[in-house]
C-alpha cells in the first residue's frame, strides 16, 4: 500500500515538474516575442518623431518672411506695406492703388 502511495505522489510530481516546464518554456518564448515586438515598434516611433521633428522644422522655415518673400519673387507677386501695418501681396499686373480704391 505505502508502495502505491509513493508511486502515485512520484507521479503527480512529474506530472506537475512537466508542466512547470512547459509553462516556463512557453512564458520565455511569449516574453521574447514581446520584446522584439517593442523594439520593432520603439524603432518606428523613433523614426516617426524624427519625421515628424523634420517637418515641423520645414514648416517653421517656409513660414519666415524671406522664405515667402522669395517665392513670392520667384511667383511674380509683389509686396507693398499699406498704412495700416497689412501685407499686401498682389500679382504684379494688379495695381494696388486700384484694389484699395475698389476695396472703398
Amino acid at each position: 500500500m505505502m508502495s502505491f502511495a509513493v508511486k502515485k505522489f512520484n507521479l503527480i510530481v512529474c506530472v506537475l515538474s512537466a508542466a512547470f516546464l512547459v509553462c516556463y518554456i512557453l512564458f520565455l518564448s511569449l516574453s521574447n516575442s514581446l520584446d522584439f515586438n517593442i523594439e520593432k515598434a520603439s524603432a518606428r516611433q523613433t523614426e516617426s518623431t524624427e519625421i515628424y521633428e523634420q517637418l515641423l522644422a520645414n514648416m517653421a522655415g517656409t513660414q519666415s518672411k524671406d522664405f515667402l518673400s522669395a517665392a513670392g519673387t520667384e511667383l511674380g507677386l509683389v509686396e507693398t506695406t499699406l498704412a495700416n501695418g497689412y501685407i499686401d501681396i498682389r500679382n504684379q499686373t494688379v495695381s494696388v492703388g486700384e484694389a484699395i480704391v475698389r476695396n472703398q
